[in-house]
């Protein structure tokens, strides 16, 4: 499959570019290992940043609207600032939601992040050796992206999230 990273686009399928990915990630100290990115072949860089893309627009929920009713993809879209509260472009996809998807491209290219972690998912918190000893979550929630990929997104980006606490069902509370 072949990559298209043109924002707005009717067949978009990435977020951003192998070239702008290999910028990002080499921009990195050095005491941070990009060595999947860097070794992987053009092929395989792409199928990556489409799979970011992919997992990325599929697991969050997002403020504001698309851009155009025709986009393939949930960026770039309109009524949206940056951290600093400033609008941004409605035909942008934002530097930060690029460093977030070659993040998890890179992340992607090392393990399968979307395998289930059958011992987190059932609430398993610790096992200890002697004497045996085995301790259970009270709440098990499962992290939708990695944490390196949300700190990267703008929290006002994020939609409002109903949570057990809210004193009713249609009070919202952000991440």
């Amino acid at each position: 499959m072949e990559l298209d990273a043109e924002p707005g686009s009717a067949t978009a399928n990435s977020f951003l570019t192998v070239e702008e990915a290999d910028d990002i990630l080499s921009g990195r100290p050095s005491t941070y290992t990009t060595a999947w990115f860097e070794d992987a072949d053009d092929d395989d860089k792409a199928a990556a940043l489409i799979w970011a893309t992919t997992i990325i627009g599929a697991r969050t929920c997002w403020t504001g609207g698309a851009s155009l009713e025709t986009q393939a993809l949930t960026w770039p879209r309109i009524g949206m600032t940056n951290r600093n509260g400033f609008a941004i472009p409605e035909d942008v996809v934002p530097y930060e939601l690029k460093v977030a998807t070659a993040e998890l491209a890179l992340k992607l290219l090392s393990a399968d992040l979307t395998a289930d972690n059958d011992a987190s998912a059932q609430g398993l918190k610790r096992v200890k050796a002697g004497p045996v000893e085995v301790e259970w979550k009270d709440e098990v929630a499962a992290a939708a992206l990695p944490g390196i990929v949300q700190d990267y997104l703008v929290p006002s980006w994020l939609c409002p999230v109903v949570t057990a606490s809210s004193p009713t069902p249609f009070l919202f509370e952000a991440l």
